[in-house]
């Protein structure tokens, strides 16, 4: 007997994509790169502003520590004219200094003499507030910076004010701003900021007589 040949009109396999099948599928793989890529633009920009907030944080914060450390270390006669624990003045160019009288070991006992004002080393901060650069007693200043005894230790302040307590030996911190960029307006993300009001300190050795 001669098999007979059997024809399958259907369950024919086929080993090719159609053009529909084609077109859906690189519409699903575009969406899952857009997707991807969405994802990792919002992360970079999350972890950016994140790394700039709390750089602005950092930096206002070790300003703070600083000037609190110093001012802690003053000493002076709240009644004696130029032997204050602390001065604040503002120069004809702009400039605000702190003045932080501190004492001095005497080099022939080895001991602190607050007693004698003549040996006091005197703690200098200085802010430039002005959008150029300045120089004063041959100190460069850098524009929006605080600098200490001549070093700068903190830049991109945009607003400093401060006073002192002369009978008390205090400063207060009654404004700091410091911003990522002060020559840019602020921004939550782009451009943080940080803000210091009211903060005061006061040394622990002031004279009254």
């Amino acid at each position: 007997m001669m098999a007979r040949q059997k024809r399958r009109s259907f369950g024919y396999r086929r080993n090719a994509l159609s053009l529909l099948e084609l077109t859906l599928t690189m519409a699903l793989l575009g969406l899952i790169v857009m997707g991807a890529y969405s994802f990792d633009l919002a992360s970079r920009k999350f972890l950016r502003s994140s790394e700039r907030s709390i750089r602005v944080l950092n930096e206002l914060t070790f300003l703070v520590e600083h000037m609190q450390k110093n001012v802690l270390l003053g000493i002076g006669d709240a009644v004696s004219a130029g032997n204050e624990a602390i001065r604040v003045t503002t120069e004809p160019n702009g400039l605000l200094k702190v003045a932080i009288r501190q004492d001095a070991v005497d080099p022939a006992t080895g001991t602190y003499t607050p007693w004698d004002y003549t040996d006091d080393h005197v703690a200098l901060y200085v802010f430039n507030p002005s959008n150029d650069d300045l120089s004063d007693g041959g100190i460069a200043y850098p524009s929006h910076s605080i600098t200490f005894d001549g070093e700068t230790i903190v830049r991109n302040l945009t607003e400093v004010s401060l006073s002192a307590d002369a009978f008390g030996g205090g400063l207060a911190l009654d404004v700091v701003v410091l911003r990522y960029d002060p020559h840019k307006a602020v921004h939550p993300r782009d451009n943080p900021q940080a803000i210091i009001v009211n903060q005061s300190f006061h040394s622990l050795s002031q004279s009254l007589s």
